[in-house]
């Protein structure tokens, strides 16, 4: 998990953000979907997404960016998990990590095989 972050004075706290994407976490919105679930923006769109298997349970949102969701969720469904307990017990939530394409350090010659030695500007 990254660092704490809370804003109760402008809607509920916003656990994730990547690739346009907002991620805030409602706890109390068990009126319309009876499950765990969060909530996405992007562009004026927005969506409830399942936190148990990743599906869209209500809302609209664009296909690419609703698989970049569900491998999110995927990847952290147990913070998620924790980020809702501690929103219903009314303690501070902590943001989740963005997905990282391309490699756990971003270096793309290393997902490649291949490292800073043996690049296109080795030795310069």
């Amino acid at each position: 998990m990254c660092a704490p972050h809370a804003d109760r004075h402008h809607g509920p706290p916003t656990i994730g953000m990547f690739y346009g994407i907002v991620v805030p976490l409602f706890f109390k919105d068990k009126v319309r979907h009876h499950e765990p679930h969060i909530h996405v923006r992007h562009r004026g769109m927005s969506a409830s997404v399942s936190i148990r298997d990743g599906t869209t349970l209500d809302g609209d949102f664009p296909v690419r960016r609703m698989k970049l969701v569900a491998a999110w969720i995927e990847l952290h469904r147990d913070e998620l998990d924790a980020d809702r307990q501690l929103a219903a017990a009314g303690e501070e939530r902590f943001r989740i990590a963005p997905p990282h394409i391309g490699g756990s350090d971003g270096n793309a010659y290393r997902c490649r095989g291949r490292n800073a030695s043996t690049g296109p500007h080795a030795g310069a």
